[in-house]
């Protein structure tokens, strides 16, 4: 055995000695590090609930120097006069924890008959009562009174001279001019006989504390106020310490001990634990030193309870585990790895040849592919743009170009730097479906630059490879203007269509019930009188529905045109005859001859005629004549009916011949509009054309012009 597999025999062992100790080394290093972690964060918060009592104790000695400096204001103070300025401090509502704020007053006992007479007149129902602990003190210590009163009703006219701790505290108060707090005591107004204590300050005649020898004559009062220790702390809770209460848990103790029988209040979120760290720490409080004693809550342990020194350890174990089993097949498999080494390079380099000829053949079919694509991509009639996550164009069809004029060179722009379109609409429609990876269409109204605004639909379709998502966006942008216009021309047709049948309908069903009722009557000569005006409502039923039958085959193409040749002058003075007839009022002047005969429909042009004739009856009604001109015109006969009503605008001119299109102005008049359409179709049908001449408050003159049989 070489020195080599010696070493390599030896330094599993090594590993394994060296990763124990190192774990065991770590794992007491971080668990101390946590322990003192611990101890810091909970002496910041020792400290913290120490500044807090202390804060709120000065501030309540705040509120009784000022009680004080109500005596130097106003003189004696009356029993409302005292209720009312403990209101005005609101010291109970922002400061909870206080029982009451009151004044004692100092009684010689040679005194004390005349001051019992004087407090029960002023207090009725509150006798002077003591604890009688003191017999030979020379003076009473009387709460004159205190508020508020419900909290503190058996403390009025107690005598807390007549026990020892409060009189010790007093007395130091009085003598040093000093803030003074009792030991533990418990209130008389107290049911529950808790743990609490009493804050004095003396108040003197000047406000200035006076000499050591002259403060007993110029002592006034003191102001004071009893604390339930309870209560005290969980008004500290409430406020100051709401943050903080949550991770420890204390003892407080009144002197500078843990003595059970000394305790003020014990706040416990969790039990003490032997491992657990603790602050003891005195608070030095006006005369008088409390001891608090503070554990971590559970809250607090959780937050350096860690089991990092132990996954340390097993960690190191493992490693060391690990490596001590790798160096030992590395001795056994290095021979076997540089065998392998040999047959696997003559492998890879038949692989690498291998993996040349098929990445040569998919680049080929991916040629190919994306061949077809761009062939079919180009060819689509609808616009397409491919665009990544940050909305640049990638890819764009001839169709894009050509529905938004853009420039040849677009890839690579992001869709905002194209000026001919706004398109921030789109754009945020598009990211919420590309962060929803779902497809979405909408229609969109854009103002194309040079051509105007039409209505877009849009596709946004995610592209994916397979079930992956691909970081890429389709659009697919349709142009749906035309089907747009289509819908609203077929809407207002209907709308046409539903007006004007709604009021010959509703007339005639008015007139035939006045006819049945005067035939019920016994009036058959009224109701033959309403049966012609019924006559008349059944053929303006039976117009509208020619001319709507009419325009369905015009729309279809299925207008069917039956030519014969007829002479047209003859046709010309059958049609004036037929107006005179139907229109007697009215005079119909015909002007121009022709000899010509036309090879037309004579049935459709009649229909184009009359359509000219009664219009310029419906619109001129103020005039009386209409004038029927006839002349030839390079082949071509020539028809014009002229009237003498108000005349057409000339900004509608150009419209009088569209579907449905009727002048504002005359809005009212009767009829669905498709007069004219059908007019002009049957002459187009005819290879003829039709106009107007119009001049306002003067008439309008309507051609039309068909070719005629030579």
């Amino acid at each position: 055995m070489t020195f080599r597999d010696k070493v390599f025999g030896f330094l599993p062992y090594f590993l394994l000695i060296v990763g124990g100790a190192s774990s065991i080394i770590l794992w007491r290093y971080f668990t101390m590090v946590n322990l003192k972690r611990e101890k810091e964060h909970l002496q910041s918060l020792a400290d913290e609930t120490v500044y807090v009592f202390k804060n709120r104790l000065k501030t309540y000695e705040d509120a009784h120097y000022a009680g004080g400096a109500l005596y130097h204001a106003t003189g004696p103070i009356s029993k409302e006069t005292w209720k009312q300025w403990v209101k005005s401090t609101r010291l109970m509502e922002i400061y909870p924890g206080i029982n009451g704020i009151g004044i004692s007053v100092a009684v010689d006992k040679k005194d004390s008959l005349s001051f019992v007479r004087k407090f029960a007149r002023e207090q009725p129902g509150y006798p002077i009562t003591s604890m009688q602990k003191t017999p030979y003190a020379p003076d009473m210590f009387v709460i004159k009174f205190i508020e508020p009163v419900p909290l503190n009703e058996t403390a009025i006219g107690f005598d807390m001279g007549s026990e020892p701790t409060r009189r010790k505290a007093m007395e130091l108060s009085r003598k040093t001019g000093k803030t003074e707090i009792t030991d533990k005591v418990i209130l008389v107004q107290d049911e529950k006989k808790r743990p609490g204590f009493l804050m004095y300050v003396p108040i003197y005649q000047t406000i200035e504390v006076p000499d050591s020898l002259s403060r007993k004559e110029n002592f006034v009062m003191w102001v004071y106020s009893p604390f339930i220790t309870a209560d005290f702390i969980k008004g500290l809770v409430a406020k100051e310490l709401k943050n903080t209460i949550s991770y420890i848990s204390f003892n407080l103790y009144d002197k500078p001990s843990t003595d059970p029988d000394e305790l003020l209040y014990s706040y416990v979120n969790s039990a003490p634990r032997k491992d657990d760290p603790y602050i003891v720490s005195t608070i030095q409080l006006y005369g008088n030193n409390w001891t608090l004693h503070v554990w971590p809550s559970q809250r607090m342990r959780n937050l350096y309870v860690t089991n990092q020194p132990t996954i340390i350890l097993i960690i190191g174990m493992l490693l060391t585990l690990i490596l001590s089993v790798l160096v030992y097949f590395m001795a056994n498999t290095r021979k076997r790895a540089v065998e392998m080494a040999g047959n696997m390079t003559e492998e890879l380099q038949k692989l690498n040849v291998e993996l040349e000829k098929k990445v040569e053949e998919r680049t080929l079919k991916y040629k190919e592919i994306n061949w077809f694509y761009e062939s079919l991509m180009q060819s689509m009639h609808e616009a397409l743009l491919v665009l990544d996550p940050t909305f640049h164009i990638l890819k764009a069809n001839i169709r894009f170009h050509e529905l938004f004029r853009a420039d040849k060179v677009i890839d690579g722009l992001s869709l905002t730097e194209l000026r001919n379109v706004e398109w921030s609409p789109v754009l945020r429609d598009v990211e919420l479906s590309f962060k929803n990876n779902d497809t979405f269409e909408k229609e969109y109204l854009f103002n194309v630059s040079g051509i105007g605004e039409r209505y877009f639909s849009i596709t946004s379709i995610p592209i994916k490879q397979g079930f992956i998502r691909d970081q890429r966006v389709l659009l697919v942008i349709s142009d749906v203007t035309d089907k747009k216009e289509n819908e609203q021309r077929r809407n207002d047709f209907i709308g046409f269509v539903t007006h004007e049948l709604r009021t010959p309908l509703s007339n005639l069903k008015a007139y035939a019930q006045l006819s049945e009722r005067f035939f019920q009557q016994g009036k058959p000569e009224e109701s033959f009188k309403l049966s012609t005006k019924l006559m008349e409502f059944i053929d303006r039923l039976q117009d509208l529905v020619s001319e709507l039958h009419d325009v369905t085959k015009v729309t279809s193409g299925k207008l069917q045109i039956n030519k014969e040749l007829f002479d047209y002058n003859e046709f010309i003075d059958e049609t004036i005859k037929d107006a005179t007839l139907t229109y007697p009022e009215y005079r119909f002047i015909k002007r121009g001859e022709t000899s010509v005969m036309v090879e037309a429909d004579r049935y459709r042009i009649n229909q184009v005629l009359t359509n000219y004739i009664s219009n310029a009856v419906k619109f001129s009604k103020n005039q009386k004549d209409v004038i029927i001109s006839v002349f030839e015109r390079d082949g071509n006969i020539v028809t014009s009916v002229k009237d003498f009503g108000p005349g057409i605008p000339k900004e509608n001119m150009p419209r009088v011949f569209q579907r449905l299109y009727r002048v504002q102005k005359l809005s009212k008049t009767e009829g669905l509009g498709l007069g004219l359409y059908l007019s002009r179709e049957i002459i187009r049908a005819h290879g003829g054309k039709v106009w107007v001449e119009s001049e306002e408050n003067i008439g309008s003159e309507f051609y039309y012009m068909i070719p005629y049989h030579h």
